[in-house]
């Protein structure tokens, strides 16, 4: 009976082994095994697809080889914090391998021993153009209205100054820093504050609206 038993849970043990290496080796994330210096031990499929060599080529090398130089130190501390605290530690970095470049976020946690670390990393590179895009057209759009020789300012519907450009500052008179404190209607040199929302709300209506209003400089003077 205890034969039987310790053949039954030897094939268990080896059941839970074989999905074990299933699930590491076909993961859609990829995972890394190193030591205290980044030397690689281990990867799954996913890792060396990520990085696009083979596992024989990453084998032995170490990952902060891989990683932009800019962004080493980052890592380095990322894997010290591990092995110091055991604690898991993540980051975001630049990946350039044979001239190409990718973004990854990692996460890092002590592995199978004291002495190994578990490297779990995702390809963020798709999110990280996308943002660099984002910042790029904000600049664009930022760039054009503070250049705009027109006055130009935008407001919430409670009328309340959320930007304004450097030619309606020259305008009124006012530093940017003033204006943003500002509503709408402490410019107007007439109408009330319900007033000058309903001319200038009137773009929930219509593409553009068009209307003429006097305002009132910082020294007192209207234009």
């Amino acid at each position: 009976m205890q034969s039987e038993e310790l053949q039954a849970a030897g094939i268990e043990k080896e059941h839970a082994l074989s999905r074990y290496t299933q699930l590491y080796e076909y993961a859609p994330i990829g995972f890394f095994v190193m030591d205290r210096n980044s030397k690689v031990t281990r990867t799954n499929l996913e890792g060396a697809r990520q990085l696009k060599l083979t596992r024989p080529v990453i084998t032995g090398t170490k990952f902060s080889d891989y990683v932009a130089f800019e962004y080493r130190p980052r890592f380095r501390n990322c894997l010290e914090k591990v092995f110091a605290t055991s604690d898991k530690q993540s980051c975001e970095i630049l990946m350039r391998v044979e001239e190409r470049t990718l973004w990854l976020n990692i996460e890092a946690n002590v592995g199978e021993t004291p002495t190994d670390c578990l490297l779990a990393m995702t390809d963020i590179t798709k999110r990280k153009q996308a943002e660099e895009s984002l910042w790029v057209n904000e600049a664009q759009y930022r760039s054009i209205i503070q250049t705009a020789q027109d006055g130009i300012w935008r407001a919430d519907k409670e009328g309340n100054l959320l930007e304004v450009n450097a030619s309606y500052c020259r305008l009124s008179g006012y530093s940017e820093q003033e204006l943003l404190t500002m509503r709408v209607a402490d410019l107007e040199n007439t109408g009330t504050l319900d007033e000058t929302l309903t001319d200038t709300l009137k773009q929930d209506e219509a593409d553009v609206t068009r209307f003429s209003v006097q305002h009132r400089r910082k020294d007192g003077n209207v234009f």
